[in-house]
């Protein structure tokens, strides 16, 4: 199979204009480099140096940028990252020279419409330009990787393709998620340090949900999904997208989109990549604003599914598992 490997790489101006990357930002996130600064996209792609077995496989990265005003120096400061590994892999950059151009294809051809679609303005457009950079090297897979991870294990591809297109246990495996290793190993999220975090819940209730990784069997139906390591087939990434309504979270949202559609995503308790992440710019009450948005988003999309569209009902509660379920 075709394998394309996708990078999105997020950047903003240098710290010394605004410490915090939601200042005087049209789009914001987490982990955003500044100019001033290499960042961690060049430590990702030596990397893949490291896998073995597979030598079929292209590389696109994906450039965005928290202002509008920076997307040319972004644009050249990606390129020239790029161009240090480009005797390395075949290289696809999308950034927003290329989307100039294919928007004036788009308007040449008939349909100015669609250049809605075309951008690289928040985190689900970004993952749809992923797709679409999939698509447009003829991959079969689709395997999305982020700029501050690492691949350690050499087996990582063939893993990866392993049961993708195939069947298990009488479905398809469209899709296959991973897991992120942090620095000490471990997969489990820190307890988090103030009162209100506890309250609000997320962590325990992602840390209990990760308890999948460590049950039998190897690979099972899953409730949750990495953006950074996610390995999606052809006939998924070519039916659906990442919801642009989403502002955060648009990974476990693409996996209630599958859902929906009837396809299937797959936990691979042995498919996993290191997540080595800079230190957070954008502040936790930012964060909290996203995930209040985005999840109430997907409650209003699950409670008014329609009866008759073809699609398969899907409900908040299928979402809940306990610890060790297959």
């Amino acid at each position: 199979m075709k394998v394309t490997i996708v990078i999105p790489t997020y950047w903003r101006g240098p710290v010394k204009e605004a410490p915090l990357c939601t200042l005087e930002s049209d789009y914001a996130y987490d982990h955003a480099t500044s100019l001033d600064t290499d960042g961690t996209l060049a430590r990702a792609l030596e990397s893949l140096g490291n896998l073995q077995g597979e030598d079929d496989f292209v590389v696109a990265v994906v450039a965005a940028c928290t202002r509008q005003e920076i997307k040319q120096a972004v644009e050249l400061k990606v390129q020239s990252i790029v161009a240090r590994f480009d005797y390395d892999f075949p290289f696809l950059m999308i950034g927003p020279d290329e989307l100039v151009l294919w928007r004036r294809r788009l308007a040449a051809a008939g349909f100015p419409q669609y250049d809605e679609f075309l951008n690289l303005d928040g985190y689900s457009n970004i993952r749809n330009m992923c797709l679409l950079a999939a698509i447009l090297t003829r991959a079969d897979v689709a395997v999305l990787f982020d700029d501050d991870q690492v691949y350690e294990d050499p087996d990582y591809l063939q893993k990866a393709l392993e049961h993708i297109g195939r069947e298990h246990d009488g479905r398809f495996v469209a899709g296959v998620a991973g897991w992120y290793a942090r620095e000490d190993g471990d997969y489990r999220l820190p307890a988090p340090g103030e009162r209100w975090q506890r309250q609000w819940g997320g962590v325990k209730a992602m840390n209990e949900a990760f308890g999948l990784i460590d049950s039998e069997p190897r690979l099972k139906e899953t409730t949750f999904v990495f953006g950074g390591n996610m390995v999606i087939h052809r006939s998924l990434f070519e039916t659906i997208p990442f919801d642009p309504r989403i502002p955060r979270g648009e990974d476990i949202d693409y996996l209630i989109n599958a859902r929906l559609f009837g396809f299937h995503f797959f936990l691979d308790s042995d498919l996993w990549i290191r997540h080595l992440p800079p230190p957070k710019c954008a502040p936790e009450w930012f964060r909290l604003r996203q995930d209040i948005i985005r999840f109430s988003r997907e409650r209003a999309k699950l409670a008014t599914q329609q009866e008759g569209l073809g699609l398969v009902h899907v409900e908040a509660r299928s979402w809940i598992r306990t610890r060790g379920a297959s």
